[in-house]
């Protein structure tokens, strides 16, 4: 039994660490160690100097005001308040505001991928850098396109909006920045531009529809109180009556059959009905003002601002990489746990 615990403590002592030693091994080996963690980072600052460098500008947008979006805010306006006139909607129904929407739209087209493809595929900076093979060319697109990052809003974190792009040189970023947003405010532009005509359109047809149906509907009430007391006029002559004193409401005497009403009065409505026959209520005659605006058109900018910049695209001044002081960080500390291991692996025990 005592030989069997003191096998297992000399088995024990012969696998352990001696620290001390190890330490007094290493000390006696640090300038291979520090020339090796040297040379490391003197290879990764050389390395650094061949990899193509990134520069990352960035925007920060915010909604327009009502200011940038000019007449489009006008016509807008103007279709809300047509639905609330013709479709009974109330306010509270529009949650959203015209420059919310506007900015939505913007935000939708910003972060979109079709339009960051089509807008490489129309610019300079692809064109100059496309490879003749097909392979290669989709490869870049597609690199390209992820070089353009939207980070959508936090209300979390308090962040809004922002936009980055990453090119190979300082001026290329910003430029490029600049010319992306420009492309995007375009899209948005002609989006809701277009999204103006059709509803103007649709519009233009709806109440054009309503004013047909309420003269209709006028001109047959109209025929129908006219034939009516046409018919009590044609009566009160066959029986001769000129005068009565009994005073009956119009419409009780056309809806109840009773026609014993004196010649003068049914005359009198005859002429009056006569005289209005060509004129409506107050709510057809607003309907026909509108419609004529309708049919006017309306004025399309072309060039409004469907964003606000909270920072204007610059010039980066650090490279997003290669971060040569990191590189050279990171590979000297390799190389320094590489030397470290390589020397505890050769090194005699004691």
């Amino acid at each position: 039994m005592d030989n069997t615990s003191n096998n297992q403590n000399q088995y024990s002592t012969e696998y352990d660490l001696d620290i001390r030693n190890l330490c007094r091994f290493l000390c006696k080996k640090k300038i291979l160690i520090i020339t090796f963690a040297f040379i490391s980072s003197l290879i990764a600052l050389v390395v650094s100097y061949f990899i193509q460098p990134k520069w990352t500008a960035t925007a920060i947008t915010c909604a327009p005001t009502v200011n940038n979006l000019g007449s489009y805010y006008f016509n807008k306006r103007f279709l809300y308040n047509l639905d609330l006139f013709i479709n009974k909607i109330t306010q509270d129904e529009k949650t959203l505001t015209i420059t919310k929407e506007v900015y939505q739209e913007f935000i939708k087209q910003l972060g979109s991928y079709d339009t960051r493809r089509q807008f490489w595929l129309n610019n300079n900076y692809y064109k100059n850098r496309l490879p003749g093979n097909y392979k290669k060319a989709s490869i870049l697109l597609d690199d390209l396109i992820n070089n353009i990052e939207f980070i959508p809003a936090d209300e979390l974190r308090n962040t809004t909006d922002s936009i980055k792009l990453t090119a190979d040189t300082s001026e290329d970023s910003n430029r490029l920045l600049r010319d992306y947003i420009e492309f995007v405010n375009k899209r948005a532009i002609n989006n809701l531009n277009n999204e103006i005509k059709s509803i103007w359109k649709a519009e233009t047809q709806y109440v054009n529809f309503l004013i047909k149906y309420e003269d209709v509907i006028f001109k047959d009430l109209y025929k129908k109180n006219l034939n009516l007391i046409k018919k009590s006029l044609k009566i009160i002559e066959r029986k001769n009556i000129i005068r009565n004193d009994k005073i009956i409401p119009l419409h009780n005497s056309l809806n109840s059959g009773v026609f014993m009403l004196d010649m003068p009065f049914f005359k009198s409505q005859v002429e009056s009905l006569i005289n209005i026959s060509s004129n409506h209520n107050a709510n057809y005659d607003n309907k026909v003002i509108i419609l004529s605006k309708l049919n006017e058109g309306f004025f399309i900018k072309e060039n409004f601002k469907s964003f606000r910049y909270l920072k204007t695209p610059e010039d980066p001044i650090e490279r997003e990489s290669p971060r040569r002081v990191f590189m050279m960080v990171l590979w000297g500390t390799i190389g320094l746990l590489i030397t470290v291991g390589v020397i505890m692996f050769r090194r005699t025990p004691y």
